[in-house]
C-alpha cells in the first residue's frame, strides 16, 4: 500500500473548514445569530436538518423562513447552506476535541478521571507520536536519549499528572508532556529549524501578541532541545533552551516558521523566509 505523501495536519483541516463556513456565510448572507443557533442545536449526532421554532430571535426566524421559501421544495432539508455550515462546525469540533486530547472532566471545581483506560491509551499514543518524531527528524539522537512515558497518576477522584521534569541530564532524558501529541505534534510544530540547527519542541504555550496577530502570525513560548554532536560528531551533547520564541505565519503553501531566543530574532527569520520565497516565485525557481 502506498501512503499519501501530503496529508494535512489537523490545524490545516480546521482552517479549511473555517474557510468553508466563511464562504457559505458570504454567499447566503448568513447572520451571526443564525450561526450561534447552529452551535446550540449541534449534537454528537450528524446534523440533518434545522428546525425553525418559535423561540428563535425574530431576525433568526425571519432569515430562515426566507431561506426556506427560496428553496425549490420549500423544505427545511433542502437548506444546503445551513447544513454545509453545520457539518463544518461538527468537523471543527471533532478536530479540536482530538487536538486537546480530552480524557478528563471538571467536577466540583476539580479535574477528575473520566476513564482510566482512555488515559492509558492517551499515554501510549503520546509516547508513540513522540518517538515517531524523534526517529523521523532526529535519528542519530534517537539512539542516544532515554525517553520516558508520562503516566497519569490517579489518586482517589483527582487526576495528578506525573511531576517528572520534561528534560533532565541536559536533554539526555526526555519525558514529554502528557498531551504533547495534541498540543505540539498536531500543530505541526514538533520540529522547528533556524539556519542549520534543528530543534525538538518539548513544550509549547500560546503567547499571542496583538501586533503579530494583525499580520496573521501566531506566537508561542517554547522549550526546545538542540541535539548537538560535538568533537566532529563523536560526543553527544544536547542543549536545552527554555522560553524561546516560535512564530508561525500560516499560508496555503508551507507555513512560515521562525524560531529564536527572543521574539525579534524569530520574527526576522520569518521575514527572511518570506522574502526568499517571494524571490523564488518571481524567478520561477
Amino acid at each position: 500500500m502506498t501512503l499519501f505523501s501530503n496529508v494535512l495536519p489537523p490545524h490545516k483541516m480546521v482552517a479549511l473548514y473555517q474557510e468553508q463556513i466563511d464562504m457559505m456565510r458570504k454567499i447566503y448572507q448568513v447572520p451571526s445569530k443564525v450561526v450561534q443557533e447552529l452551535h446550540k442545536q449541534m449534537t454528537a449526532k450528524h446534523f440533518y436538518g434545522f428546525s425553525i421554532n418559535r423561540n428563535f430571535d425574530d431576525d433568526v426566524r425571519d432569515y430562515l423562513m426566507n431561506l426556506r421559501q427560496s428553496a425549490p421544495t420549500k423544505d427545511d432539508s433542502t437548506m444546503l447552506a445551513i447544513k454545509g455550515i453545520a457539518d463544518a462546525i461538527k468537523h471543527i469540533r471533532e478536530f479540536r476535541k482530538d487536538a486537546r486530547g480530552e480524557t478528563y472532566n471538571v467536577k466540583d471545581g476539580k479535574i477528575v478521571c473520566a476513564d482510566l483506560d482512555k488515559l492509558e491509551l492517551r499515554m501510549m499514543e503520546n509516547d508513540m507520536a513522540f518517538r515517531d518524531t524523534m526517529r523521523s527528524h532526529f535519528p542519530k539522537a534517537y539512539g542516544q536519549v532515554n525517553i520516558k512515558k508520562r503516566r497519569p497518576d490517579v489518586k482517589g477522584t483527582g487526576l495528578h499528572l506525573d511531576p517528572i521534569p520534561l528534560t533532565s541530564h541536559s536533554g539526555e532524558i526526555l519525558c514529554p508532556p502528557y498531551a504533547w501529541k495534541w498540543n505540539v505534534q498536531n500543530q505541526g510544530l514538533d520540529c522547528v529549524e533556524s539556519g542549520k540547527r534543528r530543534y525538538l519542541v518539548m513544550d509549547l504555550k500560546s503567547e499571542p501578541k496583538d501586533y503579530l496577530v494583525e499580520e496573521g502570525i501566531e506566537s508561542f513560548k517554547a522549550l526546545l532541545v538542540d541535539f548537538a554532536f560535538k568533537r566532529r560528531g563523536t560526543k553527544f551533547q544536547p542543549e536545552v533552551h527554555s522560553d524561546w520564541w516560535v512564530l508561525r505565519k500560516k499560508t496555503m503553501e508551507d507555513d512560515l516558521v521562525g524560531v529564536g531566543k527572543d521574539i525579534h530574532s524569530a520574527y526576522s527569520l520569518i521575514e527572511r523566509r518570506y522574502n526568499s520565497r517571494a524571490t523564488s516565485t518571481l524567478l520561477g525557481d
